[in-house]
């Protein structure tokens, strides 16, 4: 139920460049000594859209791990 109700609060949230670039540049912090998790982060920063946002959460990645720790 808190997942859901999570969900739903993120995609309610505005999108603009800078919320995306405060979310990439938290996700870099946390991420600062694990230059794998860097290297996707540089590409979700590059590729991500919308349309993708579901392929992005299920993969292994620092995405999934941020969000479910939330």
């Amino acid at each position: 139920m808190w997942s859901q109700i999570l969900m739903e609060i993120l995609l309610d949230l505005p999108q603009t460049p800078e919320s995306k670039q405060d979310f990439i540049d938290e996700c870099r912090r946390r991420y600062k000594n694990n230059a794998s998790q860097q290297t996707k982060i540089t590409e979700f920063e590059k590729t991500y859209k919308p349309s993708n946002a579901l392929s992005w959460y299920a993969a292994d990645s620092f995405l999934y791990r941020i969000v479910n720790k939330a």
